[in-house]
């Protein structure tokens, strides 16, 4: 091709790929660039992305004519920097190298891979001969800071397509073709990571990089511990991983403000940044707009001077890249800047806590006034800022310091689920408080670690002898635990004339374990009045309150407020960085949408608790398995492997809680038997005085009853189980149990078939289907399909008289459809058999009438429909 750009796509004279550092340059005496081969294309992106792309190119190979000698369409290819822009770029080079295009990089550094002849493409694309034609074309690949540059000299017979990558908000060429590249799913992020990452570990990557697939190769080397803390604080716990993303080569200025910027955070101010970075505003405004234009930064929106970083882990990235000496003295400087223009205490404590030097009380009070502020919105900063404060206090500060800081770290790390630092600083905390406030301490980290017993006998041996403000504290914490035993007088007596939101949340949680209804019903809407009425950041102290709440409704089998419950105090542990309440919050949440059938919203509650849990709370993690690994059995049948210290609740939890969810074969009947008939009076073997009338009211436990009821058939005959399951179905439907409703109504089927009533099993049985098909329950579903065709087989037996014309009852019923006018398909649904069953008893229904057609059937008058 004299006086245009040479082909390539094919490998070296050695099979290598050429050397990096000579890709793309100009020959000696060129006058343009030399085309160099793609990057290495991982198997990264999803093949119906990269079809999509390639018909996108093919029609820009068939583009508009525009002024100037060249044939020229655009093709941009839209997403945030790292979102596979770049490989989709090398996806369409191998393509159309395949058909014999030319193919030119921009930028030269783009480094080249090996493409031996006759190797398969990264995606399988058939190859078109003689698609070229005669014209030269060329597919020009910009990437990068070049994605606006000028074109290169071309011929002017040359049909171009430029394939641009670009970022999302820049408007769209005239006459160009645009595909946007958007952050993954879940799902298909998943399958990156790969089937052998934790939940906790996936979903802390799929959080951290935004589902963005190109920073996956700078987290992969951390630790899950090293994740933990970059979701936390926002920067890298130690050194920065060697191939994590980088920035091209940036000039002094840019470097400068980058750098500033990466030291003050998101979002930052640019008269901020011109301070900390020795640069006068107009230098700090115009590097700005090139790293905007780059991709490094954006604005932060209309009407506000700030500025943010694209993606969060690039401010992480810079930050630790930035020399440890220089970025103390940064950090220094910004602090200093941000007091001179009347900063608050908590804008200026990340920059103390990184570098105050040993026996600066100024900044050690200045650290613990800003987590005194964060404590409720953002308590994993307080940590951080506290723990900052003590590392600089002297001994000789006063046991005052020492005990508001040791104190406020405590209450800090309880809020974050730091248990172990909680655990740590008991020993501190021993030498500063009163006996009073050690004990109330002690018996909370008991309990969350599910210690309940410890707790007790914590609190009731020291509740005797506590004095002062210490003791109605004491005794609310011991009310907590009296509650969960279902002694709503007990908790009463406790909580005194305590008549506040938290005691009447204890009184519902109480009434409910105990099934007093009214007394559930007063305690409820007494909380919940003033709750409903706290801003935000009140209420984010009393997420404890909401989690008893709602706790207090799953006892009393009110799923829906349930649910609403969890997720209302989910929503604000969200957003008030209460991350120590989040497991106690999902696994509530989980458990009730499992309760309700609602299983793919209950699933992630469940994956997300024990992703949360595990590093801090094992029992609560076990539990989200439990819940997970119920809600896969009733998805998909058969129960998975649930992995290792996975166990089945002991029959006392079944009585209590987790009998709504699991599948009924989980639990020993005798086990429900010897609970659940306890607590309702009612002898086991009395079976006529548990299928008495349900109880009335909220108060009532019909879907526990229903649970108890289910049990009892196993064991019982036919006739008698099909009273009790029919009475176990209408409570579960009470309750709105639909999984278990469901259950309950196919071995309800299955006792009514055996009894050959086949009609009342056939409509049992479709109404299981229905509830599989509204709950996704593909367990359900298969087991209500077969019996389903048990019970048409059933039907379609012929009776003693069932041959010569004589006609069984299911074909004169298929011949009475028919001639109504009923297609195969409606029939086979009617009666709840397949079409070929139908097809099967029409053609002995023809044999035996003599026609050869439905039209001849709806006319016949034949005696045989006389007998059927």
């Amino acid at each position: 091709m004299p006086g245009g750009p040479s082909a390539s796509g094919g490998p070296s004279a050695s099979g290598r790929p050429s050397s990096p550092g000579r890709a793309g340059t100009r020959p000696e005496g060129a006058g343009r660039p030399a085309p160099v081969a793609p990057p290495a294309v991982p198997p990264a992106l999803p093949p119906d992305v990269v079809r999509h792309a390639v018909r996108t190119l093919d029609r820009a190979l068939n583009g508009v004519s525009r002024p100037g000698g060249h044939t020229v369409r655009e093709l941009e290819i839209a997403g945030e920097p790292g979102s596979g822009r770049t490989l989709l770029l090398a996806e369409l080079a191998t393509w159309a190298r395949r058909l014999g295009l030319t193919v030119v990089w921009c930028p030269s550094r783009v480094p080249p891979v090996t493409d031996p002849a006759g190797a398969p493409p990264a995606r399988e694309v058939p190859a078109r001969p003689g698609a070229a034609g005669p014209e030269r074309r060329v597919l020009l690949c910009l990437s990068g800071a070049d994605a606006s540059a000028a074109l290169p000299p071309l011929p002017q017979d040359a049909r171009v397509v430029v394939a641009r990558a670009v970022l999302p908000e820049r408007p769209a060429a005239a006459h160009a073709d645009r595909l946007t590249l958007t952050p993954l799913g879940r799902a298909e992020f998943r399958a990156l990571v790969g089937p052998d990452a934790t939940t906790e570990r996936r979903e802390l990557l799929y959080t951290l990089t935004g589902g963005i697939p190109g920073w996956l190769g700078t987290l992969s080397p951390l630790g899950t511990g090293e994740l933990r803390a970059l979701a936390r604080d926002g920067l890298f716990p130690g050194p920065v991983p060697a191939q994590a993303r980088t920035l091209p080569p940036l000039e002094r200025d840019q470097q400068a403000v980058v750098r500033a910027a990466a030291v003050l955070g998101d979002p930052f101010d640019p008269a901020v940044v011109a301070a900390v970075a020795d640069r006068s505003a107009t230098e700090v405004l115009t590097a700005l707009d090139t790293l905007a234009e780059r991709g490094v930064v954006r604005a932060e929106g209309a009407g506000t001077p700030l500025f943010r970083f694209r993606h969060p882990l690039l401010r992480a990235v810079l930050h630790a890249r930035i020399p440890p000496g220089t970025r103390i003295a940064a950090h220094a400087r910004a602090a200093e800047v941000l007091r001179a223009v009347g900063a608050g205490p908590a804008a200026r404590a990340p920059h103390l806590a990184r570098s105050a030097a040993p026996g600066d009380l100024g900044a050690v009070r200045l650290l613990a006034d800003a987590a005194d502020h964060v404590l409720c919105s953002s308590p994993a900063r307080a940590v951080e800022w506290l723990r900052a404060a003590r590392r600089i206090t002297p001994r000789d500060a006063g046991e005052r310091l020492h005990r508001r800081l040791a104190l406020g770290l405590w209450h800090a790390a309880e809020r974050t689920g730091d248990r172990r630092l909680c655990h740590t600083l008991l020993t501190d905390l021993a030498a500063l408080v009163d006996p009073g406030t050690l004990l109330e301490l002690r018996s909370r980290l008991a309990v969350d670690l599910g210690r309940h017993d410890e707790a007790r006998a914590l609190l009731a041996e020291g509740l005797p002898t506590a004095a002062g403000d210490g003791a109605p504290a004491l005794r609310r914490r011991l009310a907590v635990l009296t509650a969960l035993r279902g002694e709503p007088a007990a908790v009463r007596h406790l909580l005194g004339h305590d008549d506040g939101p938290d005691a009447a949340a204890v009184l519902a949680l109480a009434a409910a374990a105990g099934g007093d209804g009214p007394a559930y019903r007063d305690g409820m809407d007494r909380a919940l009045r003033p709750l409903t009425a706290m801003p935000e950041e009140d209420l984010a102290g009393r997420l404890d309150t909401v989690v008893r709440l709602g706790w207090a409704a799953a006892l009393a089998e009110h799923f829906p407020r349930a649910a609403e419950l969890f997720a209302w105090g989910t929503e604000l542990a969200e957003n008030t960085g209460h991350g120590g309440m989040l497991p106690r919050l999902l696994l509530g949440h989980a458990y009730a949408l499992l309760a309700l059938g609602r299983l793919r919203e209950g699933l992630r509650s469940a994956e997300r608790c024990e992703a949360a849990a595990a590093p801090v709370h094992p029992e609560l993690a076990l539990r989200a398995r439990l819940v997970h690994t119920a809600a896969l059995d009733w998805r998909d049948g058969g129960r998975p492997a649930a992995g290792p210290g996975t166990r089945l609740p002991s029959p006392a939890e079944v009585h209590r809680l987790w009998w709504a969810v699991l599948p009924a074969e989980d639990v020993r009947a005798e086990d429900v038997r010897a609970e659940d008939m306890r607590s309702e009076d009612v002898p086991a073997e009395d079976v006529p005085a548990v299928t008495g009338p349900p109880e009335d009211g909220e108060g009532g436990s019909p879907g526990r009853r229903a649970h108890a009821l289910c049990a009892l058939a196993a064991g019982a005959c036919d006739a008698d189980a099909v009273v009790l399951l029919a009475d176990a179905a209408a409570g579960f439907a009470r309750r709105g149990m639909a999984l278990r409703e469901g259950d309950a109504r196919l071995r309800l089927a299955g006792r009514l078939t055996g009894l050959g009533r086949l009609d009342e099993a056939a409509a049992e049985a479709g109404r299981a289907k229905e509830l599989a098909t509204l709950t996704g329950s593909g367990r359900l579903r298969g087991l209500a399909v077969n019996l389903q065709r048990t019970i048409g087989a059933r039907r379609d037996r012929p009776g003693a008289g069932g041959t010569g014309t004589r006609l069984s009852a299911r074909e004169a019923e298929i011949a009475r459809l028919v001639r109504a006018g009923r297609s195969n398909r409606e029939i086979a649904a009617a009666l709840f058999v397949s079409e070929k069953t139908v097809e099967a008893h029409l053609t002995r229904v023809f044999r035996k009438t003599g026609v050869r057609s439905r039209t001849a059937l709806a006319a016949t008058s034949h005696p045989v429909f006389a007998q059927g």
